[in-house]
């Protein structure tokens, strides 16, 4: 990742409407497991969630996928933030006469959606 697309995880956790969640990235420890990262010298890794049902010595095909989909959470939150600044600056900065009613259409829902689920995340 380069510098100019780094995540800045804390800002993230810190728009939200509630107190703020655990900062990314989220890991699990091979066990369902998910913790944050460590913020300071002597701090132990924030828990976050728990995706084993019954035993910590295996763990289901649909723990596996929810424990993948709940540490990408966090990169997808920021991805979503991004995009909506974007498809923002799209629809301010862009002529929307020259484009044709699908396009209007399209850009709209995209941003509707997008800001949609940033307002699920945060609890809006």
């Amino acid at each position: 990742m380069t510098e100019s697309t780094k995540i800045d995880y804390e800002k993230i956790a810190a728009e939200s409407q509630f107190a703020a969640h655990t900062p990314g990235p989220w890991e699990d420890n091979g066990e369902g497991l998910i913790y944050g990262q460590v913020s300071g010298i002597d701090d132990e890794a924030p828990f976050v969630a728990d995706v084993s049902y019954e035993s910590v010595n295996f763990l289901t095909n649909q723990e596996k996928a929810n424990s993948l989909l709940i540490c990408a959470s966090t990169d997808m939150l920021a991805e979503l933030l991004r995009t909506q600044d974007e498809l923002a600056s799209i629809i301010r900065d862009t002529n929307l006469k020259n484009l044709g009613h699908v396009e209007k259409d399209m850009l709209t829902r995209w941003f509707n959606g997008v800001t949609a689920t940033i307002h699920k995340a945060r609890g809006v």
